[in-house]
């Protein structure tokens, strides 16, 4: 029978306690109405943009133009219930598929800058001496310009669109997403069972993700609950501006500019994207500083 190595048995050791970590955290969830709630919340915004298409046919009501349903206000026709804009526009169409897009650009741009900024992170601490320099003095330059500032010059080189929007705010949070792994990932690099696994020939990619990525999961995840909810405001911002989606394409950002103009007399032009936009941030912030507060070690027993 083979035996098993020192490297393999605290892989797996570690394994196990992750599983047990993983129980631990939903338990402490569970144990917190805010968390239920912000959590029922994500889930109920995610189910809005997976059923748009289903509810509101995309081309016939959220393009369409009808001059008949020109500034209809919310309520006075119950098959338009949130109103119409300055276009005859169904204004729940566009706040339906408006979710879709904010989801797909929050989401995406986050999960790349975590990918990417997770990879140089283990890079920095597997290696250590000139790579660990290199890569950190980029960040820092990266750094000292604001996220929103790097994302607005990169749009208006690229121009308008969704890989655009994915792009930029990849690039503006990088750098926020590998400073924070790096000081951990540091720490695991200094395990027994990874040096064990160094020792043993192991490669580079096989302890990056056997060993290391596992191992830092829980800041990866509390970073990515915490950025989804910033990028979504500035895909709004953008937008807002011009440099966002292309119309007439749905964001909550654009819809907000459009309806500056007839604000005094259509308030509801700025609250409906208003309330979507303001409601998604909280839900996904809060659900974020509570998954945060979960996997805080000093909070064990305290669910």
């Amino acid at each position: 029978m083979a035996k098993i190595s020192a490297s393999e048995k605290a892989a797996k050791k570690s394994s196990l306690k992750r599983n047990s970590q993983g129980r631990e955290v939903w338990r402490r969830l569970r144990g917190r109405k805010l968390a239920m709630i912000s959590l029922g919340a994500v889930i109920f915004v995610v189910l809005i943009a997976v059923i748009a298409d289903f509810v509101y046919p995309y081309k016939t009501w959220a393009i369409e133009q009808q001059a008949s349903l020109k500034l209809l206000k919310p309520f006075q026709d119950w098959s338009h219930w949130l109103g119409c804009d300055h276009l005859g526009r169904d204004m729940g169409a566009r706040i339906f598929h408006g979710t879709r897009v904010a989801l797909l650009i929050g989401i995406g741009s986050t999960f790349l800058a975590l990918f990417l900024g997770t990879v140089l992170a283990c890079i920095c601490a597997l290696y250590g001496g000139k790579a660990d320099l290199i890569i950190m003095r980029i960040i820092d330059i990266l750094s000292s310009v604001p996220h929103i500032i790097i994302s607005l010059a990169i749009c208006s080189g690229l121009g308008n669109g969704i890989w655009q929007l994915v792009t930029a705010i990849t690039i503006g949070g990088i750098s926020i997403h590998t400073r924070m792994v790096r000081s951990v990932a540091i720490s695991v690099a200094q395990m027994e069972y990874v040096e064990s696994s160094m020792a043993l020939g192991g490669s580079a990619g096989h302890i990056m993700f056997k060993h290391l990525i596992p191992n830092i999961m829980s800041i990866i995840i509390i970073q990515g609950a915490s950025n989804i909810a910033g990028n979504i405001l500035i895909v709004a911002t953008l937008s807002f501006i011009g440099l966002g989606i292309k119309p007439p394409r749905p964001e909550w950002g654009s819809m907000l500019n459009e309806g500056l103009t007839y604000m005094m007399r259509y308030p509801f032009m700025v609250f409906v994207p208003g309330i979507a936009l303001v409601f998604t941030s909280l839900s996904i912030n809060t659900f974020g500083d509570c998954l945060r507060d979960a996997f805080d070690p000093q909070l064990k027993g305290k669910a």
